[in-house]
Formats: C-alpha cells, structure tokens, sequence
C-alpha cells in the first residue's frame, strides 16, 4: 500500500519517501518471498523446496533483509540531516545521492550474500541449506564450524548500524533539547520546532521498532557462535519471526505516523470505497 500511495501522489515523490518506498519494496519481497515458504515448511515440518531452490531462498532471504536493514538507517540518516542540517539539506541529500544509497542498500547485501554460494563453508564463510530449528532456507546457526565467520560478518554490521542509528538518534534528541529551550518563547518558530519534534518522534518509533526485533537475534547469534551455547529450537523460532515483524511493521509505522502519508492514504481509501459503492449501485 505504501508504494502505490507514494506512486499514485506526486507530492511524496521526495527523498524521504523514496527511500521509504526502497524500505517498503524490500519488506515486500520479505513478506511475499520469503515468510510464505517459512511457514508452509513450519506447517509441514520439513522443506517442499529442491535444494537449489533452498540456495536461491536462502540468498534472497540475506539480500532483501540486508536491503531493508541498510535503508532504513539511511532513512534515519536522512531524518538527521533535516534535522540537524535543515539549510544544507537538498546539497547533501540531492538526486544523484538518493540514487547511490538506493543502488548500495541493494547492491552491497547483493554481492556479501555471494559468499556462501562460493563453497568456502571449511573457512567458516556458511553454506546456504534448510534449517530445521528455523523452518528455512539459511544458515544454520547450530553448525558452528562452517557458518561462524559469514555469521559474526552479518550481525557485527547490524551491530554498527545500530549503534550509529542509536547515536544519531541520541544527537538528534539532544538538538531537539536544545531547540526547545531556544525558541521557547519565540512564536515564530513555533511550527518549525513541532515540526522538528514530529520528526524526531518518527525515528524515535522506528529506531525502537528495530532494536526490539533485531537486538534478540543478534544476542542469540552471538552467545551461540562464541560460547558455543545452543538454545532451544522455539527461541530461533521467535528471534526469527521477530525480524519477519520488523520487515513487517516498518512501512506502515513510518507511513502512519507521516501527515501526507495519512492524507494519502485516506484519499487512496476513499476512492476505492467510492468505486467499490458504484460498481455494487451498477449491479
């Protein structure tokens, strides 16, 4: 839904919503490819794909949840340097460097995820097979050996990006703080701070969104690749249905709680009621 209102309204056609769109097409193909396959094999309790079909799944299921990852902490980025830079933002947020993020967040998880196709698994760069503890095609966290450093790899660069997000987000407050103080008593500047605290109440949103799905996974991964302690088959289970829910909930949070976003949706709404109403009249 949020890439046909960004679609269908002309006015959305700006950075961030684009990058929301890049967000919304990822967790897309999450949603479409990759959750339906989890649960049919969770249903039957084994794999219904051949083993090469495993390999493409469990290469898209990387890409597209990379994808995802790296767009959303460049919409974060985004939101930091209209908040902190608001005269400077068209110079670094241009046309050009809209295109570089959307080819990089796709581009970069695209080509880390060819490293378990390349039959290096004795060097601990994974295999790509069904995980019978996660009801997918992946790596399995449990065989230690062959998927530890493709694994430490993957959830240490989550790991960065959190963190950067968290300090970007701890910045942001802090300007908003200070911003607040400022232009207390200006009323001029009143909607411009409003303005600033919806923003940062946005990321504030998605920022916890994300840490609260992806933190247990990356505890998880790490306490078993390091200390070789293995937990039970329904926590991967959760861990992993977290991260689904967080490919899951992204759009819509940061569609909902955007003004023109909302309009939109509402107008997007109203027109399919109104035709739904006249073709029954037409009936």
């Amino acid at each position: 839904m949020t890439l046909i209102v960004i679609y269908k309204t002309p006015s959305l056609w700006d950075t961030s919503s684009l990058l929301l769109g890049n967000m919304a097409m990822a967790d897309l193909i999450v949603g479409i490819g990759c959750t339906p396959p989890v649960f049919i094999s969770m249903c039957i309790h084994r794999s219904f794909l051949s083993p090469t079909l495993c390999i493409i799944a469990g290469y898209l299921n990387t890409v597209v949840t990379g994808a995802s990852i790296q767009t959303l902490a460049f919409i974060c980025a985004n939101r930091y340097i209209a908040i902190l830079k608001p005269l400077h933002y068209h110079m670094y947020m241009s046309t050009n460097m809209l295109k570089v993020l959307v080819v990089f967040s796709w581009a970069s998880p695209a080509i880390f995820s060819i490293l378990p196709l390349l039959g290096l698994q004795q060097y601990g760069l994974g295999q790509y097979q069904f995980v019978d503890s996660l009801s997918m095609c992946w790596l399995d966290v449990m065989q230690i050996q062959q998927n530890r450093v493709f694994l430490l790899l993957i959830f240490s660069i989550v790991t960065l990006i959190l963190t950067c997000v968290i300090i970007g987000c701890i910045l942001i407050i802090r300007v908003v703080h200070n911003l607040n103080n400022t232009v207390r008593n200006i009323t001029i500047s009143s909607g411009v701070d409003r303005t600033v605290s919806k923003s940062s109440i946005t990321m504030m949103l998605i920022v916890g969104t994300f840490i609260i799905c992806l933190m247990p996974a990356t505890i998880i991964t790490f306490v078993t690749i390091i200390n070789g302690v293995q937990f039970h088959v329904n926590v991967y289970q959760f861990v992993l249905w977290l991260m689904c829910l967080n490919s899951a909930v992204n759009p819509i949070l940061y569609g909902f709680s955007n003004q023109q976003f909302r309009n939109s949706y509402y107008t997007l709404w109203k027109r399919y009621f109104r035709s739904s109403k006249l073709c029954q009249c037409v009936n």
